[in-house]
């Protein structure tokens, strides 16, 4: 077998060799063997065999790296000023050290806030959250666009979303692949008296494909634009930024529906609840995940795929069976709602776990239909599809959330994008300054993020 051999520049790569030759003999000249090594959380441990281990081994240490947000030059600052384990961050007494290279006073207050509640919430049992005060500007004004502000008020076209991506998928045309679209409908309700969900698969004669790209995203794109068309005031909500950051690159890599993608974003219509709820809440938790926060409006999921890199497993096995027995191609002009897909090019059907004995072409459509339940799950509002969450004026009779005690004068609805933006300040403004509850009750645990 003929082996190919490929020259790089030395100059190229001569300052990462130094700095490695440089770790080494600083290494051998001065540690005592066998060296003694410290798991530290980085990049690589997702895909890292020895994951379990580390986990095993900080939680043994009660490691400060299982604080949420905590940066490892944090950590060896903190460990060099004697605070070694997150229980003693959570149990320092303020202040805090002074502020050293890479670990202010203000990130410091945050990481000891954050040690605090998670070691009360493992003490007692469960996931506790409290809210976090908003950041006023030096004339004791709420600073706009920050935590819980930024949310704006509900519409009863607003819509959920969240896009499945196999970043190892590889063709001569594209490098990483987003196959699957979904998005949620609360306040359309679907033939199973669920909330609408429509789901654009990227596949088409039984494998995933640019062209069957082009054409779910575009799908997904006009059932935006149709849905905004009749109701301007509605928004996309999403959890982390990689939904519009997608949607960008998908308009540029297909040359499709750019303008529409301009004037959502133009418009503000994406809403990113990650930042809101990291920057409006503390949870005992030590990831900000959408997994990790689910015990706080009691979610219960339906498929058994815990995070993203699951999925993406899941799917490189169904294209691994090969196209054979895929299901057959075809597109629908209006996506309908309820389990099975919008597209019409994938077997309906709920979720269901993969059983040995059942023939290819099976196991093919129900990895699929498990992918889709798991992309329903991630896309649901809180509290599910079928929880009390419903835009003002809709809200189901079954529903047990509470109504916000505040009356929120209504604001004419107007097309403008900064008329829109000052409005949902006020509204949210007005309910916070006026809620009767108290800051510990108040917020998304007390239900005014669900039900106003």
């Amino acid at each position: 077998m003929l082996r190919e051999t490929v020259s790089f520049r030395v100059t190229d790569y001569a300052a990462y060799y130094r700095s490695v030759a440089w770790q080494l003999e600083g290494l051998l000249g001065t540690a005592s063997w066998p060296v003694a090594t410290d798991p530290r959380p980085v990049e690589h441990c997702e895909i890292c065999r020895w994951t379990v281990e580390c986990k095993d081994h900080w939680r043994k240490n009660d490691d400060l790296s299982l604080v949420a947000w905590m940066s490892d030059r944090q950590r060896r600052e903190l460990m060099e000023e004697g605070v070694g384990t997150r229980t003693a961050l959570a149990e320092h007494p303020q202040p805090l050290p002074a502020r050293k290279n890479a670990a202010g006073r203000e990130a410091l207050a945050r990481v000891h806030a954050q040690a605090s509640i998670q070691v009360r919430g493992e003490r007692q049992r469960q996931v506790i959250s409290e809210l976090v005060s908003p950041p006023m500007d030096r004339a004791g004004a709420l600073v706009p666009d920050s935590g819980l502000l930024m949310l704006p008020a509900p519409s009863a076209g607003d819509l959920f979303f969240d896009i499945e991506g196999d970043p190892f998928f590889g063709t001569s045309e594209v490098d990483g692949i987003d196959y699957l679209f979904g998005v949620i409908e609360p306040g359309r309700p679907g033939s199973d008296g669920e909330p609408a969900f429509h789901a654009f698969w990227s596949i088409e004669d039984g494998t995933v494909r640019p062209a069957a790209e082009r054409r779910a995203f575009e799908e997904f794109i006009d059932l935006v634009m149709a849905r905004l068309e009749a109701d301007p005031g509605l928004h996309i909500y999403h959890y982390a930024p990689y939904e519009p950051t997608a949607v960008k690159r998908l308009a540029g890599r297909h040359g499709t529906r750019e303008t529409e993608v301009d004037e959502l974003l133009r418009g503000h219509v994406f809403v990113d609840l990650y930042r809101a709820t990291r920057q409006g809440i503390r949870a005992s938790v030590e990831s900000y995940s959408i997994k990790r926060l689910e015990p706080l409006y009691s979610f219960e999921r339906t498929v058994d795929l815990r995070d993203a890199g699951d999925s993406i497993v899941e799917f490189e096995n169904w294209l691994e069976w090969g196209p054979a027995a895929g299901p057959s191609t075809g597109s629908g002009s209006e996506p309908s709602p309820g389990p099975s897909t919008g597209s019409g090019n994938v077997p309906s059907g709920g979720p269901s776990r993969v059983s040995g004995d059942v023939p290819p072409g099976d196991k093919r459509s129900d990895l699929l239909a498990q992918i889709e339940g798991y992309n329903r799950d991630d896309a649901s509002p809180p509290g599910g599809c079928g929880s009390g969450w419903r835009p003002r004026g809709r809200r189901s009779r079954r529903s047990s959330a509470r109504t916000c005690p505040v009356r929120v004068t209504s604001l004419r609805r107007t097309g403008k994008t900064a008329r829109r933006k000052r409005r949902s300040r006020r509204w949210w403004t007005g309910c916070w300054r006026a809620c009767p509850r108290s800051s510990a009750t108040r917020g998304m645990r007390g239900g005014c993020w669900r039900s106003c």
